[in-house]
């Protein structure tokens, strides 16, 4: 679990990079990370949330827009199977490192990319914190 001292050793790394907007996926990922590091250690050291949150509200905007404008010719015609099926095989993730993570069993899952299956508010949940996006772009 993060402490204050992780959360200093965030806040430093942070501070010797620009914040800019997103310009591609290892960015995106950069970003992911370090924001789950920021709110590890918020949950974990309470005191420190207000010294944390403009950093945390500046990677969710960053994370936000970057989402929006990358997935968006996606979001727009791509139903939430279609997403799914996109996001496996984008990541390069099997069904099975999916279902391990999500406890969304295999079956279930081959059912929801192929459009057999329609998602549950847990299966959206569930898959948005997995591939770390938006729960939107499971919901038809």
């Amino acid at each position: 679990m993060p402490t204050l001292l992780d959360a200093a050793r965030i806040l430093q790394e942070a501070s010797h990079h620009t914040l800019k907007p997103l310009q591609n996926k290892e960015e995106l990922l950069q970003a992911q990370s370090l924001l789950s590091d920021l709110l590890k250690a918020k949950r974990q050291e309470p005191s420190s949330s207000e010294s944390l949150r403009p950093l945390i509200d500046v990677l969710k905007l960053y994370i936000q827009q970057y989402e929006r404008q990358a997935y968006s010719h996606l979001m727009e015609k791509a139903s939430p199977a279609e997403m799914l099926a996109y996001l496996l095989e984008e990541g390069g993730h099997t069904k099975r490192d999916i279902a391990r993570a999500t406890g969304i069993d295999e079956g279930n899952l081959s059912k929801l990319a192929s459009g057999k299956r329609t998602f549950s508010l847990e299966n959206v949940k569930r898959l948005s914190a997995c591939f770390k996006v938006r729960p939107e772009l499971f919901m038809a």
